[in-house]
């Protein structure tokens, strides 16, 4: 069903029948609770912290050894914590949060594959891309600089790391 079609049949029902309907989504959709939740009382910052949480628990977990390290699961987090339209501030952060994490879990457990660092490096580049398209630059230049200084040549190619942190912010050295 398109949202043109949904929509139409939306309009034809009464006010009563379109509250039954949240409210059994709402009961039996989990996505579905939590977006109405946020609604209702938007929590930006406890869904930021969330999603945070579930980045961290894939790369650092505190109970469960060893680490899943799942980059679908932590990529998912952002796309969720997306969902609710929070501030582009909040999910650049994020965004880099994931980079950092992976640049830390490669150094703390060695060498990984070549596709996990090629993951790291796009997703790099998608972070600045993202911060450079909001305007976000000079918030996150001392973190962008972190995370490539996190990037040791024993690791990964940390050259496309510098090109990529040049081309949004200039020479790494300045």
């Amino acid at each position: 069903m398109s949202k043109r079609d949904l929509k139409k049949y939306l309009k034809n029902l009464d006010n009563n029948e379109l509250i039954k309907i949240i409210l059994d989504t709402y009961s039996n959709n989990k996505g579905a609770k939590e977006y109405l939740d946020y609604l209702v009382e938007p929590n930006e910052k406890e869904q930021f912290l969330k999603a945070k949480k579930i980045i961290k628990e894939e790369y650092f977990p505190e109970k469960h050894f060893p680490p899943k390290s799942r980059l679908s699961v932590a990529k998912r987090a952002i796309t969720d914590f997306k969902r609710f339209k929070p501030s582009t501030e909040l999910v650049a952060e994020l965004m880099l949060f994931l980079v950092e994490q992976c640049c830390e879990f490669a150094d703390e457990f060695g060498v990984m594959d070549e596709p996990f660092y090629d993951s790291i490096e796009n997703n790099y580049f998608k972070s600045l891309d993202f911060i450079y398209k909001n305007d976000l630059s000079n918030k996150f230049k001392l973190k962008a600089k972190k995370i490539v200084n996190l990037s040791p040549d024993s690791m990964f190619n940390s050259e496309i790391m510098c090109d990529t942190f040049s081309r949004f912010y200039g020479d790494i050295y300045e």
